[in-house]
Protein backbone atom coordinates (compact mmCIF):
# COMPACT_ATOMS: atom_id res chain seq x y z
CA UNK A 1 0.00 0.00 0.00
CA UNK A 2 1.27 3.26 -0.90
CA UNK A 3 -0.54 6.91 0.01
CA UNK A 4 2.57 8.42 -2.27
CA UNK A 5 4.67 9.96 1.23
CA UNK A 6 4.66 6.94 2.47
CA UNK A 7 4.98 3.12 1.71
CA UNK A 8 4.28 -0.15 3.85
CA UNK A 9 4.01 -3.51 2.94
CA UNK A 10 2.07 -6.50 4.71
CA UNK A 11 3.55 -8.47 7.08
CA UNK A 12 3.81 -11.80 5.23
CA UNK A 13 3.12 -13.22 1.95
CA UNK A 14 0.15 -15.46 1.72
CA UNK A 15 1.49 -18.45 -0.37
CA UNK A 16 -1.69 -20.78 -2.36
CA UNK A 17 -2.32 -23.51 -4.66
CA UNK A 18 -4.31 -23.95 -7.47
CA UNK A 19 -6.48 -26.66 -7.93
CA UNK A 20 -5.78 -30.01 -10.05
CA UNK A 21 -8.94 -30.40 -12.70
CA UNK A 22 -10.65 -33.29 -12.27
CA UNK A 23 -10.16 -36.90 -15.19
CA UNK A 24 -12.67 -39.24 -15.90
CA UNK A 25 -12.88 -41.61 -18.30
CA UNK A 26 -15.68 -42.49 -20.62
CA UNK A 27 -16.36 -45.42 -23.18
CA UNK A 28 -17.76 -45.39 -26.62
CA UNK A 29 -18.58 -48.23 -29.03
CA UNK A 30 -18.52 -51.68 -26.73
CA UNK A 31 -19.24 -53.83 -27.05
CA UNK A 32 -17.09 -54.54 -30.04
CA UNK A 33 -16.27 -57.50 -32.64
CA UNK A 34 -13.53 -59.35 -31.82
CA UNK A 35 -12.68 -59.23 -35.76
CA UNK A 36 -11.58 -55.53 -36.64
CA UNK A 37 -14.35 -53.93 -33.95
CA UNK A 38 -13.09 -50.73 -31.77
CA UNK A 39 -14.20 -48.56 -29.29
CA UNK A 40 -12.88 -45.41 -28.14
CA UNK A 41 -11.32 -44.57 -24.58
CA UNK A 42 -11.54 -40.64 -23.54
CA UNK A 43 -10.05 -38.71 -20.59
CA UNK A 44 -12.23 -35.57 -20.01
CA UNK A 45 -11.07 -32.72 -17.81
CA UNK A 46 -13.82 -30.78 -15.75
CA UNK A 47 -12.66 -27.43 -16.46
CA UNK A 48 -9.59 -26.50 -18.83
CA UNK A 49 -6.02 -26.64 -17.63
CA UNK A 50 -3.53 -24.50 -18.72
CA UNK A 51 -1.07 -27.18 -18.23
CA UNK A 52 -0.56 -30.71 -19.60
CA UNK A 53 -2.59 -33.18 -17.97
CA UNK A 54 -1.06 -36.80 -18.30
CA UNK A 55 -3.31 -39.94 -17.43
CA UNK A 56 -1.44 -42.91 -16.98
CA UNK A 57 -4.02 -46.34 -17.74
CA UNK A 58 -3.43 -49.57 -16.68
CA UNK A 59 -5.10 -52.47 -19.20
CA UNK A 60 -6.60 -55.92 -16.83
CA UNK A 61 -9.69 -58.13 -17.47
CA UNK A 62 -9.51 -61.62 -19.61
CA UNK A 63 -8.99 -60.01 -22.86
CA UNK A 64 -5.15 -59.34 -23.37
CA UNK A 65 -3.35 -56.51 -24.92
CA UNK A 66 -1.68 -57.28 -28.13
CA UNK A 67 -3.50 -60.64 -28.19
CA UNK A 68 -7.57 -60.07 -28.52
CA UNK A 69 -7.14 -56.06 -28.73
CA UNK A 70 -4.14 -53.18 -29.81
CA UNK A 71 -4.00 -49.98 -28.41
CA UNK A 72 -3.93 -46.82 -30.85
CA UNK A 73 -1.86 -45.16 -27.29
CA UNK A 74 -1.41 -46.61 -23.57
CA UNK A 75 -1.01 -43.17 -22.45
CA UNK A 76 -3.72 -40.17 -22.79
CA UNK A 77 -2.01 -36.56 -22.60
CA UNK A 78 -4.87 -33.48 -22.67
CA UNK A 79 -2.98 -30.56 -23.94
CA UNK A 80 -3.21 -27.12 -22.42
CA UNK A 81 -6.08 -25.74 -23.25
CA UNK A 82 -8.14 -28.85 -24.32
CA UNK A 83 -10.59 -30.46 -22.67
CA UNK A 84 -9.89 -34.25 -23.79
CA UNK A 85 -7.89 -36.76 -25.20
CA UNK A 86 -9.01 -40.38 -26.67
CA UNK A 87 -7.17 -43.57 -27.61
CA UNK A 88 -9.12 -46.25 -29.58
CA UNK A 89 -9.11 -49.73 -28.65
CA UNK A 90 -9.60 -52.37 -31.49
CA UNK A 91 -10.59 -56.17 -31.29
CA UNK A 92 -8.27 -58.30 -32.64
CA UNK A 93 -9.52 -61.83 -34.63
CA UNK A 94 -8.82 -65.02 -34.22
CA UNK A 95 -10.69 -68.55 -34.33
CA UNK A 96 -10.80 -69.67 -30.92
CA UNK A 97 -13.76 -70.06 -29.13
CA UNK A 98 -13.38 -67.95 -26.07
CA UNK A 99 -17.18 -66.30 -25.32
CA UNK A 100 -17.53 -62.73 -24.69
CA UNK A 101 -14.28 -60.88 -23.35
CA UNK A 102 -13.55 -57.29 -21.25
CA UNK A 103 -10.59 -54.86 -21.50
CA UNK A 104 -11.01 -53.31 -18.28
CA UNK A 105 -8.98 -50.00 -18.90
CA UNK A 106 -8.56 -47.89 -15.41
CA UNK A 107 -6.44 -44.74 -14.18
CA UNK A 108 -3.54 -45.61 -12.42
CA UNK A 109 -1.61 -42.29 -12.07
CA UNK A 110 -2.24 -38.43 -13.07
CA UNK A 111 0.17 -35.26 -13.44
CA UNK A 112 -1.41 -32.71 -13.16
CA UNK A 113 -4.73 -33.81 -12.57
CA UNK A 114 -6.66 -35.61 -10.20
CA UNK A 115 -9.03 -38.42 -10.11
CA UNK A 116 -12.99 -37.72 -11.07
CA UNK A 117 -16.26 -39.35 -10.56
CA UNK A 118 -15.25 -41.94 -12.92
CA UNK A 119 -11.74 -43.69 -13.02
CA UNK A 120 -12.30 -47.31 -14.80
CA UNK A 121 -14.15 -48.54 -17.72
CA UNK A 122 -14.66 -51.82 -19.29
CA UNK A 123 -14.77 -52.34 -22.90
CA UNK A 124 -17.15 -55.66 -23.80
CA UNK A 125 -15.48 -57.93 -26.98
CA UNK A 126 -17.75 -60.19 -28.21
CA UNK A 127 -16.47 -63.72 -29.75
CA UNK A 128 -17.12 -64.23 -33.87
CA UNK A 129 -16.64 -68.27 -33.67
CA UNK A 130 -18.61 -70.71 -32.82
CA UNK A 131 -18.37 -74.38 -32.99
CA UNK A 132 -18.54 -75.98 -35.78
CA UNK A 133 -21.47 -78.61 -37.18
CA UNK A 134 -20.90 -82.07 -38.73
CA UNK A 135 -23.25 -84.74 -39.13
CA UNK A 136 -23.25 -88.62 -40.75
CA UNK A 137 -27.03 -88.74 -40.49
CA UNK A 138 -27.34 -89.80 -44.67
CA UNK A 139 -25.62 -93.36 -43.18
CA UNK A 140 -23.65 -95.06 -45.20
CA UNK A 141 -23.73 -95.82 -48.56
CA UNK A 142 -22.59 -98.79 -51.58
CA UNK A 143 -22.41 -101.27 -48.90
CA UNK A 144 -21.43 -104.50 -49.96
CA UNK A 145 -20.00 -107.92 -48.12
CA UNK A 146 -16.83 -106.32 -48.13
CA UNK A 147 -17.02 -102.37 -48.81
CA UNK A 148 -18.68 -99.32 -48.16
CA UNK A 149 -18.68 -95.36 -48.04
CA UNK A 150 -19.07 -93.35 -45.14
CA UNK A 151 -21.04 -90.55 -45.46
CA UNK A 152 -21.00 -86.92 -43.70
CA UNK A 153 -21.95 -83.18 -44.12
CA UNK A 154 -20.35 -80.23 -42.28
CA UNK A 155 -23.14 -77.85 -42.32
CA UNK A 156 -21.04 -75.10 -40.65
CA UNK A 157 -17.52 -73.95 -39.93
CA UNK A 158 -18.46 -72.02 -37.44
CA UNK A 159 -16.99 -68.89 -39.49
CA UNK A 160 -13.29 -70.55 -38.76
CA UNK A 161 -11.03 -72.81 -40.59
CA UNK A 162 -12.14 -76.26 -40.23
CA UNK A 163 -10.71 -79.74 -40.29
CA UNK A 164 -12.90 -83.03 -40.58
CA UNK A 165 -12.54 -86.42 -39.90
CA UNK A 166 -14.47 -89.43 -39.92
CA UNK A 167 -13.72 -92.15 -37.40
CA UNK A 168 -14.47 -95.63 -37.49
CA UNK A 169 -14.55 -98.92 -36.27
CA UNK A 170 -15.92 -102.41 -34.75
CA UNK A 171 -17.00 -100.88 -31.80
CA UNK A 172 -19.02 -97.21 -31.27
CA UNK A 173 -16.03 -95.08 -30.10
CA UNK A 174 -18.69 -91.89 -29.21
CA UNK A 175 -17.41 -88.99 -28.97
CA UNK A 176 -13.80 -89.95 -27.37
CA UNK A 177 -11.14 -90.10 -30.32
CA UNK A 178 -9.11 -92.19 -28.72
CA UNK A 179 -11.84 -95.40 -28.50
CA UNK A 180 -12.62 -95.54 -32.02
CA UNK A 181 -10.30 -98.13 -34.22
CA UNK A 182 -9.50 -95.84 -37.19
CA UNK A 183 -9.75 -92.48 -38.90
CA UNK A 184 -9.79 -90.88 -42.09
CA UNK A 185 -8.93 -86.97 -41.94
CA UNK A 186 -10.15 -84.58 -44.37
CA UNK A 187 -7.66 -82.02 -43.50
CA UNK A 188 -9.39 -78.36 -43.88
CA UNK A 189 -12.14 -78.28 -45.68
CA UNK A 190 -15.23 -75.69 -46.36
CA UNK A 191 -19.01 -76.23 -45.14
CA UNK A 192 -20.22 -79.56 -47.42
CA UNK A 193 -20.83 -83.03 -47.76
CA UNK A 194 -17.98 -85.53 -47.84
CA UNK A 195 -17.59 -88.84 -47.70
CA UNK A 196 -14.55 -91.96 -47.74
CA UNK A 197 -14.52 -95.32 -48.98
CA UNK A 198 -13.68 -98.62 -47.06
CA UNK A 199 -13.10 -101.51 -48.36
CA UNK A 200 -11.45 -104.51 -47.02
CA UNK A 201 -14.14 -105.28 -44.44
CA UNK A 202 -15.58 -108.33 -42.68
CA UNK A 203 -18.76 -110.18 -44.05
CA UNK A 204 -21.42 -109.90 -41.49
CA UNK A 205 -19.55 -107.54 -39.58
CA UNK A 206 -21.32 -104.24 -37.91
CA UNK A 207 -19.35 -101.18 -38.12
CA UNK A 208 -20.02 -97.34 -36.45
CA UNK A 209 -18.58 -94.16 -37.63
CA UNK A 210 -19.28 -90.84 -36.43
CA UNK A 211 -17.79 -87.09 -38.12
CA UNK A 212 -15.68 -84.91 -36.00
CA UNK A 213 -14.86 -81.49 -36.73
CA UNK A 214 -12.93 -78.67 -35.42
CA UNK A 215 -11.80 -75.10 -35.85
CA UNK A 216 -9.36 -74.99 -33.49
Amino acid sequence: ATNWATTNWATTSTNFLTAKPAVSLSLGGSPLSENGGSCTVTATLAVVSYSNVTVNLNFTGNAISNVDYTLSATQLVITAGSLSSALTLTGANDYLIEGTETAAVSIVSLINGTNGAVTNVDAVITDDDAAPTVDNDGGASNITSSAATLNGNLTSTGGSPCQVWIYWGTNDGGTAIGSWQTNASFGQVAAGFLSTNLSGLMTNQSYWYRCYATNW
